[in-house]
């Protein structure tokens, strides 16, 4: 292969050559294991022997990547049930608008669920 390659860098204009060299060194240097080892990232296929020779090196990335089962507080819930007060108020704004019969009593029961079901 790298008679061909001298050949064909032998009919290139002299201002391609150092391009064409540039290149097939770079081509070279990819395809040649163990060169440029310290660049490479390390590969993740089990064809290639490791150089310890050992095959339990890759299963150390999967240990790591185990997560902690750390117990954490319940989150509080983010929309809270209306306070008596508030049921009150919803109340008296229904019974303003006729849907709400009676007195506002600050207890969710049938009549305002009744009243709510009419107003939406």
């Amino acid at each position: 292969m790298r008679d061909n390659m001298k050949m064909s860098c032998a009919r290139m204009k002299p201002s391609t050559q150092p391009f064409a060299i540039a290149v097939a060194m770079l081509i070279l240097s990819l395809a040649v294991p163990g060169s440029h080892a310290s660049t490479r990232k390390p590969q993740q296929s089990g064809s290639h022997a490791n150089s310890s020779g050992s095959a339990s090196a890759p299963s150390t990335s999967s240990t790591t990547k185990k997560k902690s089962k750390k117990r954490r507080s319940r989150r509080e819930p983010t929309q809270k049930a209306p306070t008596p007060q508030r049921i009150s108020e919803i109340q008296s704004a229904l019974a303003r608008g006729g849907y709400y019969k009676g007195e506002p009593n600050g207890k969710w029961d049938l009549n305002t669920v009744a009243a709510m079901q009419k107003f939406q």
